[in-house]
């Protein structure tokens, strides 16, 4: 077992240092990052040691138990004796130690090691790309911006000296500038709350009583709205909250009178901006507030002007997006012509096709911008009702819980979906009122219209993570991803055979392996190497050469199985193609095990 150790780790030393030489000087690197040179060529090496390794093992092993075999004194005069039992438990150890370390190669360490090379390749771009929009940004006056690029820059290369001195730059000019738009003027310390949710009736309620106290009637009358609306009929605090609520837009009414003509022409404003809020029409007291702020530095620092915009903002972004978070985001695309199928309880189904995809990290949650977004709607008799396309949607994470009963039952949620995309798709400019990208909708003639700004997959949002790393190929995705995506896949329009013999490949490779090692056992055997034996130096020659045939042997007997797994697939199902599989397996491992046990010499 030591001598089988010693050469088997010879041979994959002998193989690594090939590769890490070849790597490190023979071949051509692409533009890439400044200190990356190295980890890249690691990994060039790491990847070409990976496509070679299994070959080379049982190269390895084959020659490991030839020269084991020949030099063993006991004599073998029965078929199936202890003897060949006690070699055949040193065969099984040895095989199932290559079985492990090929099989975590090829599910766990080859993944990844593809997905750090390709990250490695498309940095360059991004750095380049996120500089020229920060310095873009920053010749059009928008420091802030041009701090968010060359942070993103610097995220990419920390060591990148005038990366670092713009961004420095860009968070003094930012800085400055809102010191300049927005005064010290501390605004009040009462919370707003951008919905009722942890809050109770007689929270809400003191809330108001604590602004009234301050002479905050804004806030007064906001935080006794909320607390009747959310109040149930029998509740013993609803007509304290409407009298608060009623006594504070009477004091708002008479301050409207007071003061001059300018004064009351503010407050007539930012009544007009507050009455959009509470009745729902948040884009419009979107862009009063927005108006207002920037009027003039006063304005920009009035505790409500400043606490309302924010609110309203933040009330915003869960109905629209802003049309500059687009922009070139084209060139930061990690996911390209994508589609899929969603099909719904009624037998109705949707088409959604993406020309691209741009992840960003906001506010720590990962949001999905979605280029050329498309939804063909079909009912259940396959006929066509209504399309949808927009030139770029936002899709987040929303939790099933956020949604009404009604709502669930219309779209097909499932309460164990937990996160589901929630997709924004009408965009606005953040300063100009009027300027919107809405999406475009196309019916059958007797179809019924629909003119959402948002939309609802019903599908777990994790989900679509899954179906991005599909378009990449079954043989690319991890073995966690496809054993998760298989059962799915007919459900987004995929085929189940093509990713259903993948995972029965990959489930099954290191029981083909364990096979083929004890079928190398049974060769070895025949061909002993015994100690009396002379080296020749042919050998040197023979030996890669033959690790050549056995890497095309071991490639033409996967192909073979994968070919079977898929008509098997096909006709007997994934279930039941693996179970035969095992059952074939278990055979062929029996059959190889009683050839190596009859031998004898």
């Amino acid at each position: 077992m030591k001598r089988v150790i010693q050469i088997l780790g010879l041979f994959a030393f002998l193989t690594y240092l090939t590769c890490f030489i070849v790597s490190f000087t023979g071949i051509q690197t692409p533009e890439l990052i400044t200190g990356s040179n190295r980890t890249y060529r690691f990994d060039y090496s790491l990847l070409l040691f990976f496509n070679y390794i299994p070959a080379v093992l049982c190269s390895g092993f084959l020659i490991s138990f030839a020269v084991v075999f020949g030099r063993s004194r006991e004599a073998t005069l029965n078929r199936f004796s202890n003897i060949m039992f006690s070699r055949y438990r040193i065969v099984i150890i040895a095989a199932l130690i290559v079985v492990v370390f090929l099989t975590s190669v090829a599910q766990i360490l080859k993944p990844l090691i593809t997905a750090r090379k390709k990250q490695l390749e498309r940095q360059p771009y991004f750095f380049r790309d996120y500089m020229a929009l920060a310095k873009q940004s920053m010749a059009e006056n928008e420091p802030s911006l041009a701090f968010l690029y060359a942070e993103r820059a610097t995220d990419i290369d920390p060591g990148n000296e005038d990366a670092q001195r713009f961004k420095r730059q860009a968070e003094i000019l930012e800085e400055a500038a809102r010191a300049d738009t927005v005064s010290d003027v501390p605004s009040a310390d009462l919370p707003v709350v951008s919905d009722t949710s942890g809050w109770s009736v007689y929270q809400l309620l003191q809330e108001s009583d604590k602004a009234a106290g301050a002479g905050d009637w804004f806030n007064a009358h906001y935080y006794a709205q909320l607390a009747v609306n959310l109040a149930s009929p029998n509740d013993i605090n609803l007509e304290p909250a409407k009298q608060a609520a009623a006594e504070a837009w009477n004091r708002l009414s008479a301050m409207g009178k007071l003061g001059n003509e300018q004064t009351q022409s503010f407050f007539s404003r930012k009544k007009d901006a507050y009455i959009a809020l509470m009745s729902g029409n948040t884009l419009k007291a979107y862009y009063i507030f927005t108006d207002l702020a920037g009027s003039s530095p006063q304005n920009a620092a009035d505790p409500d002007i400043k606490r309302y915009l924010a609110l309203t903002e933040q009330k915003l972004r869960t109905q629209f997006f802003f049309i500059d978070e687009t922009y070139d985001l084209q060139r930061f695309e990690n996911i390209h012509d994508m589609y899929f199928c969603l099909r719904k309880k009624d037998g109705s189904r949707s088409v959604i096709l993406i020309r691209g995809v741009t992840d960003i990290k906001s506010e720590g949650n990962l949001v999905r911008y979605l280029r050329q977004f498309t939804v063909y709607s079909f009912d259940a008799q396959g006929r066509f009702t209504f399309s949808c396309t927009v030139p770029y949607a936002k899709m987040l994470a929303e939790p099933v819980s956020f949604f009404s009963a009604d709502t669930k039952e219309q779209t097909g949620l499932d309460d164990s979906f937990g996160q589901i995309p929630y997709i924004l798709l009408r965009s606005v400019d953040r300063k100009k009122e009027g300027e919107t990208i809405s999406p475009e909708y196309q019916y059958a003639a007797n179809a019924g219209k629909i003119t959402d700004d948002c939309l609802i997959l019903p599908m777990p949002y994790n989900d679509f993570k899954l179906i991005a790393d599909a378009f990449a190929g079954p043989e690319q995705m991890d073995f966690f991803s496809l054993f998760q995506f298989v059962s799915k896949a007919a459900r987004y329009g995929f085929s189940e055979e093509v990713y259903g013999q993948a995972l029965v490949g990959r489930f099954l490779y290191p029981f083909l392996l364990l096979i083929f090692l004890v079928f190398l056992a049974c060769i070895a055997w025949n061909y002993r190497i015994s100690q009396q034996q002379v080296f020749k130096f042919s050998w040197i020659i023979i030996l890669p050469v033959f690790t050549f045939i056995m890497f095309f042997v071991l490639n033409c007997i996967e192909y073979i199985f994968r070919m079977l797994n898929f008509v098997c697939v096909g006709l007997i199902g994934r279930q039941y193609t693996l179970t035969l599989a095992l059952l074939v397996y278990i055979f062929l491992f029996f059959f190889v095990s009683s050839l190596f046990l009859s031998r004898k010499n």
